[in-house]
């Protein structure tokens, strides 16, 4: 059974339950004599489609505007930001991950919302994680790096006590998507922590004698506010990216949301709002 599977696999364990304990101790343990460990093949949980699920695919795989509906589906209520939501879109299709001389290049696409509050980010956010079929959610306010990556924790087996591994978000993102609202609330450390994970779709793991790489092949999806909670027109756009120059460099693609007065446009958001909230 050795090497069947890595850390962060999703897998099937097979064995018989027994219990174990001390002749003068009405406590006992219980403990797992593995027959079998089968890897799941399958990265998402299995969807069922009825008829109707399937002529209404069919449908809109038939359509001209298959795409702009893909699309559109992203945050409906949310007006406008047609560029950012299309990232979100082909972000959930993904690429193509490939080994190249060894080392493995990604196929995962990293996106990153800088801007003003109240612009729509954390909506999005919310759509594409309810859309995802495997989506992790963690918030830059009470977060730290090892709750991102993983921790060292001392529990009891066997009758002793030994350094265990509690795997943080992005390991258990791996395979899917993770969405990080807030990211400006974590200090550079902790968001300097993402580096590795976003990068090479691993975590190493050296702690409390523990040495482990653990899985983390996920696209991210984050959003932050600017260097001074909302963006100064008075000053470049760039140099208000308050965050390291390494996580910049992992995203694919950097939007920045701004909130700039103009009637037509603010008329049409309260539009979409009041179109939103009107029962049919």
């Amino acid at each position: 059974l050795i090497d069947i599977a890595e850390p962060g696999n999703r897998v099937t364990v097979v064995g018989v339950l027994r219990e174990h304990g001390d002749n003068d101790s009405t406590l006992l343990d219980t403990r797992l004599e593995v027959l079998s460990v089968i890897p799941e093949e399958v990265q998402f949980e299995e969807v069922e489609f009825d008829e109707s699920d399937i002529d209404d695919i069919e449908e809109i795989a038939s359509s001209p505007d298959a795409f702009e509906h893909i699309t559109n589906s992203v945050a409906p209520s949310i007006y406008g930001n047609e560029e950012a939501k299309l990232a979100v879109a082909l972000q959930m299709f993904g690429g193509v991950s490939r080994t190249v001389h060894g080392n493995r290049k990604r196929g995962e696409i990293h996106i990153m919302f800088i801007g003003d509050p109240g612009v729509g980010k954390s909506q999005i956010l919310e759509s594409a994680r309810s859309l995802a079929p495997r989506a992790v959610t963690s918030s830059g306010t009470g977060s730290s790096a090892v709750g991102l990556t993983a921790s060292a924790q001392k529990e009891k087996i066997g009758g002793e006590e030994e350094w265990t591994l509690q795997a943080g978000s992005l390991v258990l993102a791996d395979g899917g998507m993770i969405t990080i609202d807030e990211l400006d609330n974590m200090n550079h450390t902790e968001q300097q922590s993402l580096d590795e994970a976003l990068s090479e779709g691993q975590l190493s793991v050296d702690k409390a004698n523990v040495h482990a790489t653990l899985n983390a092949r996920c696209s991210a999806l984050m959003a932050a506010n600017p260097e001074h909670g909302r963006f100064d027109p008075y000053e470049p756009l760039a140099e208000q990216f308050d965050m390291p120059k390494e996580l910049l460099d992992r995203c694919d693609l950097v939007f920045p949301f701004r909130d700039q007065p103009d009637e037509e446009v603010d008329e049409a958001i309260v539009e979409t709002i009041l179109d939103t909230h009107t029962p049919d």
